[in-house]
């Protein structure tokens, strides 16, 4: 039965459930998910080598008649959909849930390669966006159009420049985002003059992640030292400082950190409102992975994880033959939050850059308070 209360006293009593369950060491949960990854398609325009999509992998698309009621339910708690199955988000038709949307209050979290982000596009979700993330790797079109196959390089910046410009206007942090490989790590600097140009105040960087076939060709780990991608990293670090660009590193602990360099306003929603919230949680709960805490991850056909990453290991249930109660209560949740609580980690969360977050992102409180020495430099 769903509760007739406004979805903003949903979310506080989600989130009260929540920290009591922290506090308690619960294991299961009267607290739902208050992220939701998930797309109705599997499908992308393009064919990035550094991701599954390039060894063409059939497109999975969630039965239609799944789609709304699932919505339904995990809305009950939920106020921020991440669109996406290792898929382009711009090819899901919002218009057919935007009645949903508006109903539970819940915002769009996108992260696009840009091509489809036409100013009509933007214009179309911009009423229901919480943040936007554009995938930019290189600010060199021949490197750019060689990990972002067939994308066009002066479509995407044509696109990105509108929604930078646009996207500020109204509140909406724009954040672009690279994976670090062998091509684009000799100009780091480079990027971020360049994007810092565009009007781009924040930008993450993600290690590569052994997904793809080409992982072996394209991984600068395999071809140099760690201490040579730490110097790289470290002058992108003092250029980003200079152009009061943001920076997330989403690396290795050794080489991972938060630099905020810049505050972005945004506008305050319900989903922003509990994201602050739910990052002083995770503050004050480090060694408890936040994604753990909130998140929940359903692929097309079903298959849910408790993160974004989705490691075989962490295979919670599948929510459309199961149910959504009996995966995000069911015995493998439970115990994947019991050993958050012990520390007595699985294998694929030991090192990975969500678990390591808050750790970086209290550092650089206090850094920016004066009480830090920097370290959590890359260096």
């Amino acid at each position: 039965m769903s509760d007739p209360r406004p979805k903003h006293q949903r979310d506080i009593s989600n989130f009260v459930r929540l920290t009591k369950a922290l506090a308690e060491k619960q294991v299961v949960w009267e607290a739902g998910p208050s992220q939701l990854e998930y797309s109705t398609t599997s499908a992308c325009n393009l064919r990035c080598p550094m991701c599954p999509q390039a060894d063409e992998p059939p497109v999975v698309n969630t039965p239609k008649e799944l789609q709304r009621p699932f919505l339904e339910d995990v809305f009950e708690t939920a106020s921020s959909w991440v669109p996406i199955a290792l898929s382009e988000p711009l090819l899901v038709p919002f218009h057919k849930y935007w009645d949903l949307l508006e109903k539970q209050n819940v915002w769009l979290d996108i992260t696009t390669n840009a091509m489809l982000l036409t100013p009509e596009k933007l214009d179309e979700i911009l009423p229901r966006l919480h943040r936007l993330t554009i995938s930019f790797d290189s600010h060199e079109k021949e490197v750019f159009e060689r990990v972002r196959p067939p994308a066009i390089f002066e479509t995407v910046v044509e696109n990105s420049r509108h929604a930078v410009a646009r996207c500020r206007e109204v509140g909406v942090p724009v954040i672009f985002h690279m994976v670090l490989v062998e091509d684009v790590l000799e100009k780091l600097c480079e990027f971020v003059d360049y994007v810092a140009d565009l009007g781009v105040q924040r930008v993450s960087v993600l290690e590569l992640l052994p997904t793809s076939t080409h992982f072996d060709e394209m991984n600068p780990f395999g071809r140099h030292e760690e201490s040579y991608i730490a110097e790289r990293l470290e002058g992108m670090k003092v250029r980003a400082a200079e152009r009061g660009v943001g920076l997330l590193f989403n690396m290795r602990p050794s080489l991972g950190g938060e630099f905020t360099n810049s505050e972005v306003p945004m506008r305050l929603t319900n989903a922003r409102g509990l994201e602050l919230m739910q990052t002083e949680l995770a503050n004050e709960f480090v060694g408890f992975c936040p994604m753990v805490m909130t998140y929940l991850e359903v692929e097309p056909n079903g298959r849910a994880f408790p993160c974004c990453r989705a490691p075989e290991e962490l295979y919670l249930g599948n929510v459309f033959e199961q149910g959504l109660e009996a995966v995000w209560n069911g015995p493998v949740m439970q115990d994947l939050r019991r050993r958050m609580f012990e520390g007595d980690y699985p294998k694929p969360c030991v090192g990975c850059a969500v678990l390591e977050a808050p750790k970086w992102r209290l550092e650089e409180q206090r850094r920016r308070a004066g009480d830090g020495d920097g370290a959590n430099s890359p260096v």
